[in-house]
């Protein structure tokens, strides 16, 4: 994604400190990061707050996730898979993500298996890391 896409994507809710980027994601799955199909394409809500007053980093707010998330996703807020901050900078600025993946026709949906099963995997199918030992060969 670049820089000016996940800035349009981007808000600031002064009121809250709540830092919020909602995307809709495609190619998870083609692209060869996750090897279940069923995790292709997904709604993505990435939320980190600051104090409001000061604009420092604050943590997680609990009861401000819960209002994002019946905000974003309403009654399909029970499909939300939620990880933590993974990346160094996420880590730093507190920033969680909340994903709803959806079938082709971005309807809500709970995968069946884990996001590295190739159960669902198409025959042949490789990802991003064995497509780049392949090309090295």
């Amino acid at each position: 994604m670049t820089a000016a896409l996940l800035d349009a994507c981007t808000a600031d809710h002064l009121s809250t400190g709540t830092r919020l980027i909602f995307t809709w994601d495609i190619g998870h799955h083609a692209s060869g990061w996750w090897k279940n199909p069923e995790y292709e394409r997904c709604w993505h809500l990435s939320l980190s707050f600051r104090d409001p007053l000061t604009g420092e980093l604050a943590p997680k707010d609990p009861k401000g996730t819960d209002r994002w998330l019946e905000a974003f996703y309403g009654d399909d807020r029970r499909f939300v898979w939620a990880e933590p901050p993974y990346s160094a900078e996420g880590k730093t600025h507190g920033v969680w993500h909340y994903r709803v993946f959806c079938d082709a026709g971005w309807r809500p949906i709970v995968p069946r298996g884990e996001v590295y099963n190739t159960e669902l995997t198409e025959a042949g199918w490789l990802s991003f890391s064995e497509l780049q030992s392949v090309h090295e060969c």
